[in-house]
């Protein structure tokens, strides 16, 4: 006995070679998503998020739910940019209104063949400097350490690879509205992989 201590092998140290975690869809398929779900599902919990206690006590939420269609997706993949964008919505709320005026609001329509979902809030806004940049990977506008600069970026790649856009429009001082529009049906060969 040496008297060293035994270091502890960390998980990705060691004689084993490094497993690739397997992504969402290795096991999730596309699923056809009623609108509703929006506000009803396990699966889309948008308003379980809004509905926190921590989160009612500092912001007003409004759902406004008129999309009629079903949406083919990945409905964990769309629920992570739906986390993503309110998430951010929520931040900059508080920052502009402190614990009382914040106010977000979900809305949903049906324009022909596709589903558009859009999430706004009078929070702090952008600039058109910042809008252009906000969906680029790493870039954040938040204090090192707060944020990985990687939420819209992570939203913008899955909802291009749902075959639809995420825009958004801003003012400072005013708001934003992150808009998802999203195809009812999937191309065929996208539908055939799950």
């Amino acid at each position: 006995h040496s008297g060293r201590k035994a270091r502890a092998t960390r998980p990705w140290e060691g004689d084993r070679p490094l497993q690739r975690t397997p992504d969402i869809e290795d096991w999730e398929a596309w699923s056809p998503v009623a609108p509703s779900a929006i506000a009803h599902s396990e699966r889309w919990p948008v308003p379980k998020a809004l509905e926190r206690q921590e989160v009612k006590d500092l912001v007003q939420v409004e759902l406004d739910l008129r999309a009629t269609e079903v949406v083919e997706c990945l409905p964990g993949k769309i629920n992570q940019v739906f986390m993503n964008v309110l998430n951010n919505a929520i931040q900059a709320v508080v920052l502009k209104h402190g614990e009382t005026g914040g106010r977000i609001s979900v809305v949903t329509e049906q324009l022909h063949d596709h589903t558009i979902i859009t999430i706004t809030d009078n929070g702090v806004g952008m600039d058109a400097r910042t809008r252009a940049r906000v969906f680029e990977p790493f870039f954040t506008t938040k204090e090192v350490g707060e944020g990985t600069g990687l939420g819209l970026s992570i939203a913008h790649s899955i909802i291009e690879k749902h075959h639809g856009t995420i825009e958004v429009d801003s003012i400072p001082g005013e708001g934003s509205a992150f808009r998802l529009i999203l195809p009812n049906n999937q191309p065929a060969e996208v539908a055939k992989r799950a």
